[in-house]
């Protein structure tokens, strides 16, 4: 994961040098903006998934403290809504919201093999990031870099039954947030004047939990305000 996300900032950065030294990676007239300010402003609703990696190792089994040691990597359901300004020529600032649900899993104690289930915790996602927008080979692509908070909500203690009988004490945990770091790139593909479809993958690093996860969302791209017409 750390790999792919230096990778992402990368291309980014290569991307962006490319089209700065105008090596005609797309011909001026089909540029997505032109040179002049022209304010454009767009909201977008996406849907998908966040896959979450394994929290935890086997190694770190204690018998009555740690019993359950791995959480298993799974995704969640997500759901998205943004809007974006152009702030000059080809760059645009961008507001996300995001919420992912929680969702039913299953650990085991690597001893006996005896398991539960219990709902993983849901949370949000609010960040502002910098785009740069460009069209290339053919298609509407941009890169994103930015920050934010990752919000994660609370759950009540809470006894659960193990499938061989025994009780398992899940403890109250407060809601808590922390700062997250994000790269991502997406496509819009154009289906009438003001609207299209549109995806992107992002890469989001929660810095105290030290986790990075990817997120893969689609959904579609509203154009509310063009001056550029």
């Amino acid at each position: 994961m750390k790999t792919n996300f230096k990778l992402l900032i990368i291309i980014f950065i290569c991307i962006f040098t490319l089209s700065s030294f105008n090596l005609n990676l797309f011909s001026q007239e089909n540029n997505i903006e032109t040179s002049e300010f022209k304010p454009v402003l767009l909201l977008s609703y996406q849907m998908g998934i966040t896959a979450i990696p394994q929290v935890g190792d086997e190694t770190e089994y204690l018998q009555g403290i740690n019993s359950f040691p791995v959480i298993p990597s799974h995704t969640v359901k997500t759901v998205s809504s943004e809007v974006s300004l152009r702030i000059y020529k080809n760059f645009h600032i961008a507001f996300t919201l995001d919420y992912s649900m929680n969702t039913k899993l299953r650990v085991t104690d690597p001893s006996d093999g005896d398991s539960f289930v219990f709902e993983t915790l849901s949370f949000y996602n609010y960040y502002l990031n910098f785009r740069y927008r460009i069209k290339l080979f053919g298609l509407k692509t941009y890169f994103s870099i930015g920050a934010g908070k990752n919000y994660t909500n609370g759950a009540k203690e809470e006894n659960i039954r193990t499938e061989k009988g025994y009780t398992v004490l899940l403890n109250k945990s407060e809601p808590y947030s922390q700062w997250l770091l994000i790269a991502n790139m997406g496509i819009d593909l154009n289906l009438s004047g003001g609207l299209c479809l549109t995806g992107k993958i992002s890469i989001l690093n929660l810095t105290e939990d030290k986790v990075k996860y990817l997120q893969f969302l689609a959904g579609l791209k509203f154009t509310v305000l063009n001056r550029g017409k």
